[in-house]
């Protein structure tokens, strides 16, 4: 006769040993699928209930009915220990690359035994789309034990991460289905890009020591005309003013020579406004897995604008910082040429919406990261708050130019026509201009674009009216 108390601790050890076998160890790659821990858990069950039964009714036939069960058991555990192995390599053919552009993917995985079937599944990371390929495989694993997966993907800008790849391998015979992870991610940044020409006539109250194309207020090697003043020996001859120059009887030879104004380089912060309280819809697109808007909103139009003249004033040769300001602190050390305005991109690549308590008003702008006489242009749709805080920036001594996407415009497209929506985009915009005229009262200029138009001409409009507007200021 089988002792009632033996038997309870024997079904007890093999559901302990059962529960143990289709739990993970820490650090390991491989897990349970759910349908298989079901079935473990209906497989133990069944066998401690015909265990207990058998020795609550003394009878032997409960316990034969649990020994094939305990076998197929064993017989499972022993097959996952054994089980099949992966690995996989992943290749893109480009790490760094404009948004909009396409990459390809090959994703390679090898298994150490062909038994069992397979299902590969690669996902895609937001804002990729796919263009051509496969980024799924279901069925047998092949008996060179490889598996491969090629397609073409278009990525917007971000910083992608493509993650490791799914694989759930199932027994042909047994109970056990693997869910496992093999490494295999790779990055891939998509850097916002536009050629933009010509120059942004700014006047900064000083300037660097090396020459660039802002004008320094000083005689120098230049191509503008500035004063004229008596020859000196070895003043070059190509440079004297013959009509000013006294020549003739009676009179004293004197030569004139014409001086030009010196053109420098300057100090150049750029300021990216990423509250998203300033911008429409900025809430539900902060709110976003990725958190990156895309091109399609006024943010992703402002990421573009401020690539734009990261390229234009590095290229005429100042010395550029860029500052993400909304959230925790994103900044980038001021620099000359195409290296600084190559990392400018990479840091405005992963700009995103967010929000920061300590820096929801430009007042709060960390000033200690830029000199005193930088000429600060800040990308931003603005809020009616915000003038106070620029007239003030413009009080300490900093030169403020604001680059303004206009919201207006943009929200009073995407929303249905009504009589009231042009009455209340009628009253956005006398808020603002009344704003406007505040802040360019305190020489603090603000250049306007529709963001739906082309940034090129935008900048091109706005520079001869800030060539005029700087006469009187």
């Amino acid at each position: 006769m089988i002792d009632r108390f033996r038997a309870i601790r024997f079904a007890r050890d093999i559901t302990v040993r059962l529960r143990a076998s289709s739990e993970t160890a820490p650090g390991s790659d491989s897990d349970l699928a759910p349908r298989a821990r079901g079935r473990t858990i209906a497989l133990t069950a069944a066998v401690a209930v015909a265990l207990v039964a058998g020795t609550a009714i003394r009878s032997p036939y409960p316990f034969a009915i649990a020994i094939p069960l305990i076998f197929y058991a064993g017989a499972s555990i022993q097959q996952r220990r054994g089980g099949v192995s992966v690995e996989a390599e992943r290749t893109v053919s480009a790490r760094r690359i404009d948004a909009g552009e396409e990459v390809t993917v090959a994703l390679t995985a090898r298994f150490s035994s062909p038994s069992g079937y397979i299902s590969f599944r690669d996902v895609l990371p937001s804002g990729a789309e796919l263009i051509e390929g496969e980024t799924e495989y279901r069925g047998p694993i092949p008996e060179t034990g490889a598996i491969a997966l090629s397609y073409r993907v278009r990525l917007g800008r971000g910083v992608h991460r493509f993650a490791d790849p799914a694989i759930v391998h199932v027994g042909g015979r047994l109970m056990w289905t693997r869910s496992m992870v093999a490494p295999a991610h790779a990055l891939v940044t998509a850097v916002p890009r536009v050629a933009v020409r010509g120059h942004f006539p700014i006047r900064p109250p000083s300037t660097n020591l090396y020459p660039g194309a802002i004008r320094s207020g000083r005689a120098g090697s230049g191509t503008d005309f500035f004063d004229v003043r008596e020859y000196r020996s070895g003043d070059p001859l190509r440079h004297v003013n013959w009509k000013a120059s006294s020549f003739g009887p009676g009179r004293t030879p004197q030569l004139v020579i014409n001086e030009y104004e010196e053109e420098r380089a300057t100090d150049i912060g750029l300021i990216l406004d990423v509250r998203a309280g300033v911008y429409p819809r900025g809430r539900v697109d902060g709110a976003a897995e990725a958190g990156i808007a895309s091109y399609d909103t006024l943010f992703g139009r402002a990421v573009v604008a401020a690539a734009a003249l990261a390229e234009l004033f590095t290229a005429n040769g100042n010395r550029v910082g860029l500052l993400l300001y909304g959230g925790p602190l994103r900044w980038s050390d001021p620099g000359y040429g195409k290296y600084k305005r190559e990392r400018m991109l990479d840091r405005l690549a992963g700009a995103r919406l967010e929000e920061h308590g300590a820096f929801g008003e430009l007042g709060r702008i960390p000033l200690n990261l830029f000199r005193r006489g930088t000429q600060l242009a800040l990308i931003s749709p603005l809020i009616p708050e915000d003038a106070d805080d620029l007239i003030r920036l413009r009080a300490r001594g900093y030169r403020v130019l604001v680059f303004r996407p206009d919201p207006i415009s943009w929200e009073e497209r995407m929303l249905p026509h009504s009589p009231y929506l042009e009455r209340a985009a009628r009253i956005a915009r006398m808020e603002y201009a009344c704003a406007k005229e505040r802040l360019e009262r305190n020489a603090v200029f603000v250049a306007e674009w529709d963001a739906e138009s082309e940034l090129t001409t935008a900048i091109a409009s706005e520079s001869r009216r800030f060539a005029g507007w700087r006469r009187f200021r």
